[in-house]
């Protein structure tokens, strides 16, 4: 009985570790309860709703084509002030190797990194860290990810930091 128990317990150990592998996890698992933060989580439920939407614009269509491609976006945001820069290099050295570095946008206005954690080739999750405008985020998305098909579904969202994302297309 006791081999069962310990066995359960470290099963459940080993599920919650497993659990708490995104960024989002990593960074702010001892601040998800604070007022101070705005938290939003979209289920892949939500993003099923728009594959029943039929659409003649080509450009909608490509749009519902990432939706449908998606699983979940989860975003936490905060007012930063000065410890907005401490909260970015912070957030920034718990992403793991399993992220890879996409694109890092530093200027006047915002401090932003895109990160990407890849599987066979294929984009699973896109991560974007920033700091700007006196706000601290970090947004996940996950699916299978086109960043072409991600920009223009940014662009109609007007999803702030995501605009960055065009810069690559120039390349």
């Amino acid at each position: 009985m006791k081999k069962i128990i310990s066995t359960t317990a470290m099963l459940v150990f080993v599920l919650a570790a497993f659990a708490q592998n995104d960024v989002i996890d990593k960074y702010f698992s001892s601040y998800y309860q604070s007022e101070e933060f705005t938290k939003v989580s979209i289920s892949s439920k939500m993003f099923d709703l728009f594959t029943n939407i039929d659409s003649d614009d080509p450009n909608e269509a490509e749009i519902l084509d990432a939706i449908s491609k998606l699983t979940g976006m989860r975003l936490i945001t905060c007012s930063s002030g000065a410890e907005g820069l401490a909260m970015y290099n912070k957030a920034l050295k718990s992403t793991g190797k399993e992220y890879e570095v996409l694109m890092t946008v530093d200027d006047k206005d915002d401090d932003i990194t895109f990160f990407v954690k890849e599987q066979k080739g294929v984009i699973q999750e896109l991560v974007m860290i920033g700091n700007g405008g006196g706000e601290f985020f970090i947004l996940s998305l996950k699916g299978d990810i086109n960043l072409k098909q991600i920009n223009k579904l940014a662009k109609s969202l007007e999803i702030d930091g995501m605009d960055h994302l065009e810069k690559m297309e120039d390349k």
